[in-house]
């Protein structure tokens, strides 16, 4: 199956931006990986139990979700088997909010530097700098997922965003840029 159009360039651009170690495929230690840079960028804040959540999420994360588009069984997923599975539907809301929410959650409590239950703008803008997405590109993603103008996005703005982008083909949803432009 070749797939085409906005939701792919998407997915790419997720993919690249989560093959941490820049080998042209998602592993599980690229997971493990992204889940250190997340944790050293706010080593200030984070204790113990929250750096041992977001580990834990991330590798849930490869476990639940992302290994399984390993179709040939190497561990490791190419672009192509990435863009496919996703493109494919073969992922459910409820099945991805299963494992979404719980990592959505423990990156929230993580980066919540301030203690408010929520990510603010620079909060998030820090959060998206791990992922490699530049400060103004992480302003305007905030700036779209803010739906209420509140100044802050929840685990749930969170998680509704992430759906989006995984889940919808409609390229102008809020979440359809949440890893910056594609």
């Amino acid at each position: 199956m070749i797939v085409a159009g906005a939701h792919a360039r998407k997915l790419i651009r997720r993919f690249e931006l989560m093959d941490a170690n820049g080998n042209g495929y998602l592993e599980r230690e690229d997971y493990a990986l992204l889940s250190r840079r997340l944790i050293e960028e706010f080593a200030g804040s984070a204790g113990p139990a929250k750096a041992n959540a977001v580990l834990d999420t991330y590798l849930r994360y490869w476990d639940e979700f992302i290994g399984h588009m390993d179709r040939d069984g190497d561990g490791r997923v190419t672009k192509g088997e990435f863009v496919q599975a996703i493109s494919a539907k073969t992922i459910d809301a409820a099945g991805f909010d299963r494992v979404a929410e719980p990592h959505f959650r423990a990156v929230c409590e993580l980066a919540d530097t301030d203690g408010d239950g929520s990510v603010n703008r620079a909060e998030f803008i820090r959060v998206m700098s791990v992922y490699g997405v530049g400060a103004q590109d992480a302003e305007a993603v905030f700036a779209r997922l803010d739906s209420d103008a509140d100044g802050a996005l929840t685990v749930g703005e969170l998680t509704a965003a992430g759906r989006d982008f995984y889940l919808s083909d409609d390229d102008g949803s809020n979440g359809s840029g949440l890893f910056g432009p594609h």
